[in-house]
C-alpha cells in the first residue's frame, strides 16, 4: 500500500469518526418521549396548585403582545440534560409565532431539581441569557427551595413578562449566566464540523454528503406538536423556533 492510499484510508476513518460525533446528539434526542401540549400550562409532574391563574395571565399577555409562553413541569428528564430536553420540546411544540419566533418555555423538573428558561430567536434581545439567569436566581429559586412551586412559577412568569416589556428591574449587578458545558460542546461541534467540511471539499465529488451535513446543522424545527385536550381558549402554538438562548438553574 503506497503512501497516498494510506492517507486516503486514514481520511475515511477521520470522516467517519467526525460524522459519528456530529450525529450522536441527534440520536440521543431521538430517544426522548416528548408529551403533547394541553395548554399554555402543562403540569405533567403535578406540582402546581393553581394552573388556571397562570393560563389566564399568559393568555392576556399573548393577546397584548403576540408573544407565547409555555410552562411545563415534567417528572423526568429521561437521562438527558435539561437544556437538550427544553430545546427538543420547544421545537416539537413550536412555541411562538412562525414569523417572529417569539416564544418562551419555562421547563421545571422537580425530581432533578432543575429549571430552564428557553428563549425563542425573536425575544433573545428582550430576554438575554443574563436576565433569564437573574429571574431564575432572584424570583424562582427562593420559593422552589421551600418546595413552593406555585409561588416561584408565578413570580418567574411575572418577571419574564416584565422583562420582555423592558420593565424588569430586580437585577443584581454583575449577575451573569454562564453555561460552560453548552459553550464547550458548541465549540467542539463547530471545530469538528469545519474539519469535516475541509476533508470532504479536498476529496471532491461528495457534494451530496456536504449538503446533507449543512442541512443537518442549518435546519430548524422538528415538526409541530398538537393535542386533542387543550385548555379552553387556547388555540395552540404558532410555529416558532428556539434560539438556543436562555438559562438554567438548580436548587
Amino acid at each position: 500500500m503506497n503512501k497516498e492510499s494510506r492517507i486516503i484510508k486514514k481520511s475515511k476513518y477521520i470522516v467517519l469518526f467526525a460524522f459519528l460525533l456530529l450525529i450522536m446528539p441527534c440520536i440521543t434526542l431521538a430517544d426522548l418521549s416528548l408529551p403533547d401540549y394541553k395548554g399554555y400550562v402543562n403540569d405533567f409532574a403535578g406540582i402546581l396548585t393553581n394552573t388556571q391563574i397562570l393560563e389566564q395571565q399568559i393568555a392576556a399577555y399573548e393577546s397584548e403582545s403576540s408573544n407565547e409562553i409555555a410552562i411545563v413541569t415534567v417528572s423526568s428528564l429521561q437521562d438527558t440534560t435539561i437544556e437538550e430536553f427544553a430545546v427538543r420540546l420547544f421545537e416539537k411544540w413550536q412555541i411562538g409565532k412562525a414569523d417572529k419566533d417569539n416564544g418562551i418555555l419555562m421547563l421545571i423538573a422537580p425530581n432533578e431539581r432543575q429549571i430552564r428558561i428557553e428563549v425563542g430567536y425573536g425575544l433573545e434581545g428582550a430576554l438575554p441569557d443574563s436576565m433569564a439567569n437573574t429571574i431564575i436566581q432572584n424570583e424562582i429559586l427562593p420559593s422552589f427551595k421551600k418546595n413552593d412551586y406555585q409561588t416561584g412559577t408565578e413570580a418567574g412568569l411575572l418577571a419574564i413578562i416584565q422583562a420582555t416589556k423592558g420593565e424588569y428591574t430586580n437585577i443584581t449587578p454583575n449577575q451573569v449566566a454562564y453555561n460552560i458545558p453548552k459553550l464547550f460542546s458548541t465549540i467542539i461541534s463547530l471545530v469538528v464540523f469545519i474539519i469535516l467540511i475541509i476533508i470532504i471539499s479536498r476529496k471532491g465529488g461528495r457534494k451530496g454528503l456536504l449538503w446533507f451535513l449543512l442541512g443537518m446543522f442549518m435546519g430548524r424545527g422538528f415538526g409541530g406538536g398538537s393535542s386533542s385536550s387543550r385548555s379552553s381558549g387556547f388555540g395552540g402554538f404558532g410555529g416558532g423556533s428556539s434560539g438556543g438562548g436562555g438559562s438554567s438553574g438548580s436548587w
